[in-house]
């Protein structure tokens, strides 16, 4: 790419993007980023983060080889190259969401960095956790917690609603645990090749016991006694 812009120890390369939307999106994020760096410091040791930037389909997708994707804001981290790559339509206007998208790649390079085998829940959600501006997952919609419940308890599909699912139950129990047992303990689990019990004074499956009942509990899941919770 042509273009290269460092913040905040990101770097961002782009081509043809248009500047001063740019500008809004890198002081945004700059924000964002700053309280990612806070809960990161001294504790893991990772290279500087690259975002590769798209406001072209046709570019996006020759470079991370998914043809399926729409013209619409997207972004992916591929673990293989060690780099985020994030589509931003020419006619994308939402700075906020924008910016969101950035940390939550991001994020996904500092979790790669630590160098462990992090299960999907903890990485997914962590990256949302932080990307959603620790946001109060309270306030979500009934329904689409109800619906991604429901997901869970079959084979998700490799749809967008199938991911949406995946997504959103990744951020809800990480906000949770977060919550629970705070920011050290999170991180101490996430260097410490996971181990619950000594943490937590619980096993994983206690912990899973421990998620379903706080959204059975919090959220008034119907049909519970189906409902089988496990972090994977």
């Amino acid at each position: 790419m042509k273009n290269t812009r460092e913040v905040n120890n990101i770097i961002i390369n782009y081509n043809d993007f248009d500047k001063k939307k740019l500008n809004k999106i890198v002081k945004q994020f700059d924000e964002k980023w700053k309280e990612v760096a806070l809960y990161f410091k001294n504790e893991v040791d990772y290279k500087k983060p690259v975002i590769n930037l798209f406001n072209s389909r046709a570019g996006y997708v020759e470079s991370t080889t998914f043809s399926y994707v729409k013209n619409e804001l997207t972004g992916v981290y591929k673990k293989a190259k060690g780099e985020a790559f994030i589509l931003v339509p020419t006619g994308e206007k939402d700075i906020e969401k924008i910016s969101n998208l950035f940390v939550h790649e991001s994020v996904h390079h500092v979790i790669d960095k630590i160098g462990k085998d992090i299960p999907e829940w903890l990485n997914e959600g962590m990256s949302l956790y932080f990307s959603k501006t620790f946001e109060d997952l309270g306030s979500f919609n009934q329904l689409e917690l109800e619906q991604s419940i429901d997901f869970l308890r079959r084979d998700l599909p490799d749809t967008t609603f199938g991911m949406f699912a995946r997504c959103y139950y990744h951020h809800l129990s990480v906000d949770y645990f977060h919550k629970k047992y705070g920011s050290h303990k999170m991180m101490k689990y996430i260097k410490e090749d996971f181990n619950t019990e000594e943490l937590f004074g619980k096993s994983q499956d206690e912990l899973n016991e421990e998620f379903a009942e706080h959204v059975i509990k919090s959220f008034e899941v119907k049909n519970n006694a189906e409902l089988e919770i496990k972090l994977t």
